[in-house]
């Protein structure tokens, strides 16, 4: 089956929803889903599905300050276990806080009981099919820099600013 795609302007720029068999299977911002998945076998939908329309409905929370549970969302990427694993950790990231590569990695060999490199880390947030929801942009170097963003440094210093400006909890 062909992915649909639809599209969610947002304040960070146009995202492209990708999604087949009623689940979300990408979110990136335009410009990088165009470069990258040029090649790729998909429609562009003229009927919003429910999962377009869920996903749009939990994008509209986040840029409204509403903090959606990314759990909420019926997602169903295609990614590696190891991924799965490493998403699963970070969307349990607070709306507005960060973390880094390698205080993820602590975290992953804390509850796998294996060592891991924080470098595999990076690779996993620089695959991120699903960008906000797995929110990828909140996972910074160990000094802090925010030089790592797969879809543009500019918009994840923008998801950054944006969430830092959130004053409720």
């Amino acid at each position: 089956m062909k992915y649909l795609t639809d599209l969610y302007q947002s304040p960070a720029g146009d995202l492209r929803i990708l999604y087949k068999n009623n689940d979300l299977s990408g979110l990136y911002f335009e410009e990088y889903f165009n470069t990258r998945f040029r090649k790729l076998d998909y429609n562009r939908s003229s009927i919003e599905s429910p999962i377009s329309l869920e996903t749009k409905r939990w994008l509209d929370k986040y840029f409204n300050y509403q903090n959606p549970d990314p759990m909420s969302l019926s997602i169903k990427p295609e990614i590696t276990p190891f991924q799965k694993e490493v998403y699963k950790i970070l969307m349990k990231q607070p709306f507005g806080t960060t973390t880094t590569y390698g205080d993820l990695r602590d975290q992953f060999e804390f509850i796998h009981n294996r060592r891991m490199s924080a470098q595999a880390i990076g690779g996993a947030m620089k695959r991120n099919p699903i960008v906000i929801v797995i929110p990828c942009h909140r996972v910074l170097k160990r000094d802090n820099g925010t030089d790592n963003f797969a879809c543009g440094i500019e918009h994840k210093k923008f998801l950054l600013d944006f969430e830092r400006n959130y004053n409720g909890n």
